[in-house]
């Protein structure tokens, strides 16, 4: 298991069911490119990928499934979650609502210690490389500042939404990578402006920040958000 399984997978320690092993083969093959994007994931087909019978692979598809990266359509079955335009910009849609009603909420609702721990996690990421080689450990970090942000709004719906978009997005940030396709830096210190934003207390100003920065962070943000 790559630190990358175990950050899409979060596989439990200890004892593991033939499911969560046919979850983290499968998985692991998702995020290696063995199975692209929209290839279709067969019961049969993933019970000889995994060596296990079609119990435990139906588990660990639903699984997948529930976490995003997996689709099922009738008559079809099960195929790895598409990375086509109308897919990412579903899943742009649903990031930008969430996390501007987060900030909206923390502006008018956050103690002195969330902001003052929100300063310190936003300068530490704002001072953190973000370049190959250091990618990966720059977005799980990007990740987990902006699920603190959604738990301090004390709403774990935003948190769970957010878990399966982060999914989502390291999955196209990989094909991204494959492809070898850029994109635009975020600005100098954006994540402190955006905790600065917050600490006003004005929801338009942490609102609108906040919407700048996932249009600098999400593909195709600025053009079509």
């Amino acid at each position: 298991m790559t630190r990358r399984t175990a950050m899409l997978g979060r596989a439990d320690a200890g004892f593991k069911t033939a499911a969560q092993h046919a979850y983290e083969i499968i998985c692991q093959k998702i995020i290696d490119g063995s199975l692209k994007p929209g290839d279709r994931l067969t019961r049969r087909g993933m019970a000889k990928t995994t060596g296990m019978s079609v119990i435990p692979v139906i588990e660990a598809l639903h699984r997948l499934e529930s976490e995003g990266l997996v689709v099922s359509e009738p008559h079809f079955g099960s195929r790895v979650i598409g990375m086509d335009t109308k897919t990412i910009l579903d899943r742009n849609a649903c990031r930008m609502a969430v996390e501007c009603q987060v900030v909206r909420i923390l502006a008018q609702h956050h103690h002195k210690d969330q902001v003052e721990r929100l300063r310190l996690l936003a300068r530490q990421l704002d001072e953190m490389p973000n370049k190959d080689g250091t990618r990966e450990t720059f977005c799980e970090h990007h990740d987990a500042f902006h699920i603190q942000l959604a738990t301090y709004t004390g709403y774990t719906t935003f948190v769970e939404t957010l878990i399966r978009l982060n999914l989502f997005d390291s999955l196209l940030r990989i094909s991204m990578e494959r492809e070898q396709k850029k994109k635009i830096p975020l600005p100098a210190g954006h994540h402190q402006r955006l905790i600065e934003a917050i600490a006003t207390g004005h929801v338009d100003v942490a609102e609108n920040t906040m919407r700048e920065h996932l249009n600098h962070w999400m593909v195709f943000g600025e053009e079509r958000m």
